[in-house]
């Protein structure tokens, strides 16, 4: 029996002596393990994410079209990614994004009340073009009514707080 123990020592220390097998080695296999088994649970939800939004494109009673790209790992979920879609509301998703770093830099304030003049008002989407010119909204809320509702009155009225050149940089 002391041979046999004598014996598993003697080998242990060789192959922890010839670096076959450290601790750090063994530590880096465990992250290597924990990083598979994050990438597999990652995979998992995006198949998952994949079926549940063509399950609602499909459903969905207009046309839909979906791209979404994991920078980390490439993988893509597409939906009709080669049809042509007009994309002018999409210029409010920067405006908004604007909108948050100028509030951050103090250039504005989320809570600041604005004032809507009838220059202001945009036909298209929106609820704030019925609204009488006069009418007073906080940032906040013209972010929310532009984004919600596809507001083009509310996108006039931050456009002209933040000013073009605040946007274009």
């Amino acid at each position: 029996m002391l041979k046999k123990i004598s014996f598993i020592a003697l080998m242990a220390a060789i192959i922890l002596s010839t670096g076959f097998l450290t601790f750090e080695a063994f530590g880096s296999y465990q992250s290597a393990q924990k990083r598979q088994q994050e990438l597999r649970r990652k995979k998992t939800a995006w198949i998952g994410l994949k079926k549940y939004l063509g399950r609602e494109a499909r459903q969905f009673k207009g046309k839909a079209g979906i791209v979404i790209k994991d920078i980390d790992t490439g993988w893509e979920i597409t939906w009709n990614r080669q049809k042509l879609f007009p994309s002018a509301s999409l210029v409010k998703i920067p405006i908004m994004a604007a909108c948050f770093s100028a509030a951050r830099e103090g250039k504005i304030r989320l809570s600041q009340v604005v004032t809507m003049n009838a220059s202001d008002q945009a036909n298209g989407s929106g609820i704030l073009k019925t609204m009488p010119a006069g009418s007073r909204f906080t940032v906040e809320k013209l972010i929310e009514v532009m984004v919600t509702r596809s507001d083009n009155t509310a996108a006039n009225m931050l456009i002209k707080l933040l000013g073009i050149d605040y946007l274009n940089r």
